[in-house]
């Protein structure tokens, strides 16, 4: 088969989602498919710009003249909301090609939960106008997109489970396909023995409200005191630096360490260096930080949300969605030794080793065979 990758990304291979249709698409290459991509260019202009103009282009300009110089193309994912607009214009003439909206974390979904926890607090009153209107033209956007294209991948259940209900598509329509990891790029697994020594928390990603700063900084100096042996780490952008010192700088004192962005691999030494991943998130599209940590036996801690909630409860410890005291009473259980860390980590490492991108990839392969089944049993009624 033949597939083409389109999205709004920046072909960076070790940044977040553009990374991740990296993975995917050398996943279908080593599977014996060709796979090409179109990317934005490095050299675009404002993000505002380019949604609105720049990114619809591309889908139905760039991604028609694709189609016409290959006419062996199976299938064209889009991992942007505007995708409607190659969806509309490009199906009628390309019926034999399946377009596909991929999503790395849908946008409504985000909003409502963005509306329910209160996670943008900090926006001023002219902030949260623009926000709002933006919302709302993107709710339009999704819509349009969704309805538009002959199916729907999103990387965790609850995107997937969402798209389905609100747009009242059928289950066969909208497949959840989660994230997995390049085993090969992997360091070997360390074998995580029972210990008695203090537990090494760490949190890694950007350190914002969505992912959650607010409910850390309330949590996590009080459980300073509680064990003065734990040791907390964290892993953030460099600008981020100085306010989780602030933050957590009395409370923890030497037991505080504070590392800028690293390459990959010296994050899963760090990942590997600790025991607990701190991932209070309140969305996620998927949440690759989660699996990598599983990967190196560091057990992921948080709310069921995305990969905290498809990852299976044997290789994560997870409690109630925006739940701040059940979070709270699972730290101190997990600092007082009340819950069987090892046994998680082990498992852990088990489950998020066994998921691989090629796995992913021939997820994609059964869904795209799906569809083209249901297309044709459409036409022929």
């Amino acid at each position: 088969m033949r597939f083409l990758i389109a999205s709004s990304f920046v072909p960076q291979r070790h940044s977040g989602a553009a990374g991740s249709l990296f993975a995917i698409g050398d996943a279908h290459r080593r599977r014996g498919h060709q796979v090409d991509w179109l990317w934005m260019p490095p050299e675009g202009g404002s993000r505002m710009w380019n949604e609105l103009v720049r990114i619809p282009g591309l889908q139905a300009n760039d991604i028609g003249a694709f189609l016409r110089r290959h006419n062996d193309v199976d299938a064209v994912f889009i991992s942007q909301p505007y995708a409607y607009q190659a969806f509309e214009r490009l199906k009628p003439k390309h019926p034999d090609v399946l377009f596909i909206n991929r999503t790395h974390g849908w946008e409504p979904r985000s909003a409502e939960s963005q509306h329910r926890y209160g996670w943008d607090s900090a926006l001023g009153a002219g902030r949260r106008l623009l926000r709002d209107v933006s919302r709302w033209h993107r709710s339009k956007v999704c819509r349009r997109a969704v309805l538009a294209a002959d199916g729907v991948v999103a990387a965790c259940r609850q995107d997937a489970d969402w798209i389905r209900a609100r747009y009242e598509l059928p289950e066969w329509r909208v497949a959840c396909i989660p994230y997995g990891i390049a085993a090969d790029k992997f360091p070997r697994a360390p074998r995580r023995e029972a210990t008695s020594g203090p537990l090494r928390l760490i949190y890694a990603g950007q350190y914002q409200e969505r992912k959650g700063s607010k409910l850390l900084e309330s949590v996590l100096p009080p459980l300073a005191a509680e064990f003065p042996d734990a040791q907390l780490s964290f892993v953030v952008l460099p600008e981020q630096v100085p306010l989780v010192e602030q933050a957590y700088g009395a409370s923890w004192g030497r037991r505080l360490r504070i590392c800028s962005w690293m390459p990959q691999r010296d994050l899963f030494d760090e990942f590997s260096a600790h025991d607990v991943l701190l991932f209070p998130s309140y969305f996620e599209g998927f949440g690759k930080v989660a699996i990598e940590a599983m990967a190196m036996g560091c057990v992921p801690v948080g709310f069921d949300e995305a990969a905290m909630s498809d990852l299976t409860s044997e290789g994560v410890l997870t409690c109630p969605h925006g739940d701040a005291e059940a979070f709270a009473a699972l730290l101190r259980d997990l600092l007082g030794g009340q819950v069987a860390w090892q046994r998680s980590a082990n498992r852990a490492m088990e489950i998020a080793r066994g998921r691989t991108w090629d796995t992913v990839a021939a997820e994609e392969e059964t869904f795209l065979r799906s569809l083209s089944e249901r297309r044709g049993e459409v036409a022929a009624r």
